[in-house]
């Protein structure tokens, strides 16, 4: 599985910088002991559950490792979300809270593909790729922080945490926990193994495009003549968009995706460069997005306009017709819209 070792490679460089750019604004904001202060009870509960069980099975790595080192993305959301003066980095990820917020979701997603060893496909990689350029362009490099290596031995008084402590948490707070060549016996932590997270739903189960059934027709969105040539470019064209995410109404939501994604491939195959698609950002700033994402399966859509977006850069950096067709087949262009017309399909609006 060729995509995933690369896609494995992305995910690491990307949480990595993440972790790295969240650490040194935590400690700008709350100092070197800032896990005291930052953290929800629950949050440093599950982060310390998941320390605890890889030193009861780990036998072999005697290294230190901080409790930032043990939160994925959906953890380092929730931080971002109650610290959000430390949040610039994420920038990389779009304009807004909830365009980061629903990448982040999808960064989990393929986190968890990944993890599973389920195969990563060719517009996942691109979306990957081209997340990863955003994030040189937009972050500073942070390789040459260390990782936080300091061990505190003394516990935390209620009074400086700003919170009510954990009940029965451990001897020291995550980032006190000492190598276990010095480390004493530490007590049973309250967050179990399947500690629910309090940030949104995981939307691990929609880690790979929906499959078609038998009888779906494999046709290109693209290929299917259109009966609105011309989506609209304004919000203000689509009045009953707000009503539809505000009420839940997911099949009014993704007929004006349909209706849109339909003219934005029309536009690509002819070489005349991207559209804007002020339907899929204005549904990707909805807490609708993030509520449905795993639930429809909403990716082969999301995956179409991450590559939407990708070529919007090669035309801002002057690339030619052949250039761009290149660019499109390189990234699967074809495969990616059968993908998105097999969703609509599915979902009885192509």
């Amino acid at each position: 599985m060729p995509n995933n070792i690369e896609a494995f490679r992305i995910v690491g460089e990307i949480l990595g910088t993440f972790r790295r750019n969240l650490r040194a604004g935590l400690e700008e904001l709350f100092g070197p002991r800032w896990f005291e202060k930052a953290l929800s009870p629950e949050l440093f509960a599950r982060l310390v559950a998941r320390k605890e069980r890889e030193r009861a099975v780990n036998s072999f790595n005697d290294s230190y490792f901080t409790l930032l080192e043990y939160a994925d993305f959906l953890d380092l959301q929730e931080i971002c979300l109650a610290h959000p003066e430390t949040a610039t980095f994420l920038k990389a990820l779009g304009g807004n809270p909830q365009i980061w917020q629903a990448r982040l979701l999808e960064l989990q997603a393929l986190h968890d593909k990944l993890a599973g060893l389920r195969e990563v496909n060719e517009a996942e990689v691109s979306f990957l790729q081209h997340l990863e350029r955003r994030l040189h362009q937009c972050v500073p490099s942070t390789t040459a922080l260390a990782p936080d290596r300091s061990v505190w031995t003394d516990r935390p008084t209620a009074a400086s945490s700003g919170s009510t402590p954990v009940e029965k948490a451990p001897a020291s707070p995550g980032e006190s926990i000492p190598p276990p060549a010095v480390e004493p016996s530490v007590p049973p932590v309250v967050a179990s193994p399947s500690a629910t997270r309090s940030v949104g739903p995981s939307p691990a189960t929609s880690s790979a495009p929906p499959s078609a059934p038998p009888s779906a027709p494999a046709t290109s969105v693209a290929a299917k003549p259109s009966e609105h040539p011309h989506p609209a470019n304004d919000p203000a064209e689509n009045p009953d968009l707000d009503r539809a995410l505000e009420t839940g109404d997911d099949k009014a939501v993704i007929a004006a995706l349909y209706r849109e994604v339909l003219g934005l491939s029309e536009h690509i195959l002819g070489s005349r460069g991207p559209q804007r698609s002020p339907v899929w950002d204005k549904v990707t700033e909805s807490a609708w997005y993030a509520r449905r994402f795993a639930a429809l399966g909403l990716r082969p859509v999301s995956d179409f306009y991450n590559l939407h977006q990708a070529v919007g850069e090669q035309v801002r950096e002057g690339a030619t017709k052949e250039e761009l067709q290149f660019f499109l087949q390189a990234h699967a262009f074809q495969q990616v819209v059968l993908a998105v017309g097999v969703f609509f399909h599915q979902n009885k609006v192509a």
